[in-house]
């Protein structure tokens, strides 16, 4: 069994958005922090970049459809025109 013990507590603070294009964000947050953690980087680093990465996705998201859309999670490789 895993066990964590909190010794101190930091804040992150990033900015956050406004937008209806949300769908997928709790699992690529997820992701993303798990993968950097599995190559053993910082955790408070991981996650503050996952955060980061989330965000810039979140900025960068099409409106595809009706409803609620997608985070555009290829973003660096794909800039839009």
């Amino acid at each position: 069994m895993l066990g964590l013990i909190a010794t101190s507590s930091t804040s992150l603070e990033l900015k956050s958005l406004i937008t209806s294009q949300t769908h997928g964000t709790g699992f690529t947050l997820v992701a993303t922090i798990v993968a950097n953690l599995c190559l053993k980087k910082d955790i408070f680093l991981t996650v503050q970049q996952s955060k980061l990465y989330v965000t810039s996705a979140l900025e960068y998201s099409l409106t595809i459809g009706k409803g609620q859309g997608f985070v555009r999670h290829f973003y660096p490789f794909f800039p839009l025109a």
